[in-house]
């Protein structure tokens, strides 16, 4: 029999009757043409969702997601000793369970997808499950991207299913998936004292009725919309709270259910106990109590939101206290470029189920709370443009090793590397005019969680690099033209401000909503979209010397506009038609 192996390094020898799972396992230098002339024999091809199956696996969670909460809300009740309703937990706890649930269910399939499992013995892992409990949300953020996790609940579905042998490896050594405390962190820890002590005593004198916080406005424009609201300024410090030891016991108690049927729901109800964030369990009263000693507001009627809602578990927890006791509506502000766009963006499906109000860009959603507003954080800004000589930028996306939700994006490691490849492709056939003001820009910080690194002697050497430590908007002055490798919030920027801008995108990946489509089409014809790193490099080789008459032809800047009307909509009054429609909704 072969072994069957997620990573190369699971023997300290090397055995020869070994067979990979190909994704996990790439070499590390190859290039995508030599991916498929991989040894069948020694890789195993696991199939990656389609963009049809993709959609039915979102259904397929979203239904589980519902289902989870009910059952979730009475284990809850129990454990806390309260009868909270279900909406309270809801909104604690879908923005957790999307992540979770489709993760796992990637990893069910791709054990799922061995049909002839009876000739291996699979080399799984052991890990503490202590070592795996999230300690809030952000932690199981970082989890997902590690291969201990992916490692582990491949393992957890094969010992699940019984029937399948294998050899098991212990694994001690984890690292903390925690958010770390960095040095900066005590300066920073010592002004937020300071102005949690000033505006603890502000609060005491003026009350705050509509809430917001982190909504990817300017420190300005959060004051004028206070204003506006008729409400004094304050800043919103999240209080700390005192962090417990994880019960693991009580939480089996609790939450762990064994089954007999071995389908995914059932290893679902066997693992959940281990990945429930302890801000929800054994530091959940703590939150309350310093929530309660805090000066946030205790009467509000609205709350907005445009990303804490989903990363911050005090903030959830207090939201959920304040629609609880208050009946205070919970507002949420579309925050990134793809949603109302792709086909398949499961995040934007779960904002409109939390919030009471989903305000988008412009767009007109399928569900009834869905208000199409305008972009907040990019109306009234204006960029300062300059005469200096301008760059051609080329953005490329930092993808994970391990993809763990069911988006309209390249999902395997073979898709990822052949989108970086277009872009690497469409530098190296530019012609050597302008390659010295060619920047490339990437996240270096999250390189470490891609695949292969950029290998930067297979790229031109007389390009220059951007590290992405200067948000985008504060260099888009100096962009003659921007290519982005991805339909994400830095081209919808791009379109907004009306700088030259190209699209790479797979035809047979990406896909996206019916709506949206019309437009596509005509920025296909237009040379904005490109399909293929070819059509791109020659477009650009003709028009870089004259991109600003291409750009402002009055066919292309129709079709611009009626797009941004829609998915980026820009408004004269920004912050007066928010406070507007806040008070609005909160009457």
């Amino acid at each position: 029999m072969k072994y069957f192996s997620f990573e190369k390094k699971y023997f300290k020898k090397n055995i020869k009757n070994q067979v990979y799972f190909k994704d996990w396992c790439l070499p590390k230098e190859i290039e995508y043409e030599q991916i498929d002339k991989l040894n069948k024999k020694k890789y195993f091809d696991y199939k990656f969702s389609t963009p049809l199956q993709i959609v039915k696996n979102n259904r397929f969670i979203f239904k589980l997601m519902n289902k989870m909460v009910r059952d979730l809300t009475k284990s809850l009740n129990r454990y806390h000793n309260v009868n909270y309703p279900e909406k309270y937990w809801k909104l604690i706890l879908l923005p957790w369970l999307l992540p979770f649930l489709s993760f796992m269910h990637e990893r069910w399939n791709i054990i799922n997808s061995i049909k002839n499992y009876k000739n291996f013995i699979f080399c799984i892992y052991n890990i503490e499950k202590k070592e795996l409990i999230p300690e809030n949300y952000l932690a199981l953020g970082e989890m997902v991207n590690q291969k201990l996790l992916n490692f582990w609940t491949v393992s957890e579905v094969i010992k699940f299913k019984k029937k399948i042998k294998f050899v098991e490896k212990k694994i001690n050594n984890i690292p903390n998936y925690q958010k770390s405390r960095k040095r900066f962190y005590i300066i920073k820890d010592f002004k937020e004292k300071i102005y949690s002590f000033y505006f603890s005593i502000l609060s005491k004198f003026f009350r705050t009725k509509i809430h917001f916080k982190n909504i990817g406005i300017s420190k300005y424009k959060s004051i004028l919309l206070n204003l506006k609201l008729r409400q004094f300024p304050i800043f919103w410090i999240e209080p700390k709270y005192k962090k417990e030891e994880i019960e693991l016991n009580k939480r089996k108690n609790f939450f762990y259910k064994k089954s007999s049927k071995k389908n995914f729901f059932n290893f679902i109800k066997e693992i959940t106990y281990i990945f429930i964030p302890k801000s929800y369990l054994e530091d959940y009263e703590n939150i309350k109590t310093s929530i309660n000693k805090s000066y946030w507001p205790t009467n509000v009627k609205a709350i907005l939101s445009a990303y804490d809602f989903t990363v911050e578990d005090v903030f959830k927890i207090w939201s959920a206290e304040m629609v609880l006791k208050n009946n205070a509506k919970y507002i949420i502000l579309q925050h990134g470029g793809n949603s109302g766009i792709a086909e398949s963006a499961p995040g934007t499906d779960l904002h409109s189920l939390i919030a009471d109000k989903y305000l988008t860009w412009g767009w007109k959603g399928k569900y009834k709370n869905n208000i199409p507003f305008h972009s907040i954080g990019l109306s009234n800004r204006s960029l300062n443009i300059k005469k200096e000589v301008k760059k051609i930028y080329f953005c490329v996306s930092i993808n994970s090793i391990f993809t763990y939700r069911y988006e309209s994006l390249p999902r395997s490691n073979a898709e990822k590397i052949k989108k970086s490849n277009s872009i690497f492709q469409i530098i190296n056939n530019i012609n050597n005019t302008y390659t010295k003001d060619i920047v490339l820009r990437y996240l270096e910080a999250a390189e470490k969680r891609n695949f292969k690194r950029i290998n930067k002697n297979k790229i031109n050497k007389k390009i220059s690099y951007d590290n992405a430590s200067v948000p985008f908007l504060k260099i888009l002055s100096k962009v003659k033209i921007a290519i982005h490798d991805t339909n994400n919030t830095g081209f919808l920027e791009c379109l907004f401000y009306n700088v030259p801008t190209i699209l790479i995108l797979d035809k047979n990946i990406e896909k996206f909503e019916k709506k949206a489509v019309k437009y596509l089409k005509l920025m296909e014809k237009n040379k904005i979209i490109h399909y293929d790193s070819k059509s791109a490099a020659n477009f650009l080789n003709q028009n870089l010397n004259t991109i600003d008459e291409w750009w402002h032809e009055k066919k292309l800047q129709k079709i611009r506009k009626e797009f941004c009307n829609i998915y980026v909509k820009n408004s004269q009054n920004s912050i007066g038609d928010l406070s507007k429609l806040l008070k609005k909704i909160a009457s």
